[in-house]
């Protein structure tokens, strides 16, 4: 049996989402997840494009390859039964794609691949599949992988994140090494490339085959886990807001009253995440009935598609003529934000003020935090 970087990953956060997996429960994918699956499929319709056509970069093509794009998801969402791409959708991933293109650059000179399995991993000769034992195997899909001729040895992979967080997935990088090193022994460093295109930030982790004894026995174990499980519980996390089985998950939230022991503040926890994914699929199911028949108005609340407008002033220059015609200081007015200044913090440190506030929140824990 083959164990994917999916499964595993599903095994770890959820038992439950895992056996839904396994049993070929009905999926039903969040809304929002469609600007994921847009951009990861304009960006190997693109890469490829580059590539066969020998181009560094190709950004007047952008436009045509998200509009194949979204035939693609469109038509596969069809037949799962999810839900076509949203205007807003299409938008956001359109803008991703224009950002993430003016830095996306594929040497011709290097061999390229995309959206490849990696027990499948076409420029290299695959050994014994089942390395794992007589029964079970691991396979990752990577969203681009290349590797210099000349210096076949060490691997590039690059996965797109185009959701919210720049955090590391340190299981997916373990199991990117551990599959291109364990299946080729001609691979002496694998480099894992996290591009977090929302923001422009790229994260990696190097591994060589001083790392292979470890990542070994680290999969051996989580194999072993998944494989002699009986029990399969639900374990209710942020997860729960991007998980395919929402629908017909049983975990349901609770009253939450008093909180008095630790045991009760995790329980709270597990609670709102439930609340915050059963809110997400309300919200969805009413917006799926508004734009069929109309917006909803109930005990003073209209709940539909709303139009808001935003203004903004495009010409800085002519901006700066007519404010001084008025005799107004026009940079009193002016703020650089990250977003537009990205590209210029590492070159203007001195000039980065950093403003600190707190807010009572959830976010992802990190591997050293304690349960």
């Amino acid at each position: 049996m083959a164990y994917t970087y999916a499964k595993l990953a599903a095994f770890q956060k959820c038992p439950g989402s895992y056996k839904f997996a396994k049993d070929g429960a009905p999926i039903k994918h969040s809304a929002h997840m469609n600007v994921g699956k847009l951009f990861h499929t304009f960006a190997a319709l693109y890469g490829k494009h580059c590539v066969n056509s020998k181009r560094l970069t190709d950004t007047s093509m952008v436009p045509k390859f998200m509009q194949d794009a979204i035939k693609q998801v469109d038509m596969e969402s069809a037949k799962n039964g999810g839900s076509y791409c949203t205007v807003e959708e299409q938008e956001d991933a359109l803008a991703l794609a224009e950002q993430w293109a003016e830095g996306a650059f594929f040497e011709p000179a290097h061999d390229h691949s995309f959206e490849t399995p990696l027990g499948q991993f076409c420029p290299f000769e695959i050994g014994s599949a089942r390395w794992l034992g007589d029964q079970h195997d691991v396979d990752a899909r990577v969203d681009h992988s290349e590797y210099h001729p000349d210096r076949a040895s060490t691997i590039i992979v690059t996965t797109y994140k185009a959701g919210w967080k720049v955090d590391l997935d340190v299981l997916q990088a373990d199991l990117f090494a551990f599959i291109l090193m364990g299946r080729n022994y001609n691979v002496y460093q694998v480099i894992c490339k996290f591009d977090f295109v929302r923001y422009g930030v790229t994260k990696e982790k190097v591994y060589t085959l001083d790392d292979k004894p470890a990542l070994t026995e680290k999969f051996r174990s989580l194999v072993a886990q998944v494989s002699t499980a009986t029990d399969f519980p639900c374990r209710p996390g942020a997860h729960c807001m991007t998980c395919n089985y929402a629908h017909i998950c049983a975990a349901k939230a609770t009253p939450i009253g008093a909180i008095a022991s630790l045991e009760e503040a995790k329980s709270a926890v597990e609670n709102i995440s439930l609340l915050e994914r059963d809110i997400a699929m309300a919200k969805a199911a009413l917006r799926e009935y508004t734009d069929i028949y109309g917006p909803v108005t109930h005990n003073g609340v209209k709940w539909g598609t709303h139009v808001s407008e935003s203004q903004r002033i495009e010409d800085i220059q002519a901006f700066l003529k007519s404010a001084a015609c008025l005799g107004e200081d026009p940079f009193k007015y002016l703020s650089i934000n990250q977003v537009k200044a990205k590209k210029l913090f590492k070159k203007l440190p001195d000039l980065i003020t950093t403003t600190r506030k707190t807010a009572f929140r959830g976010k992802t824990a990190g591997e050293g935090d304690e349960e």
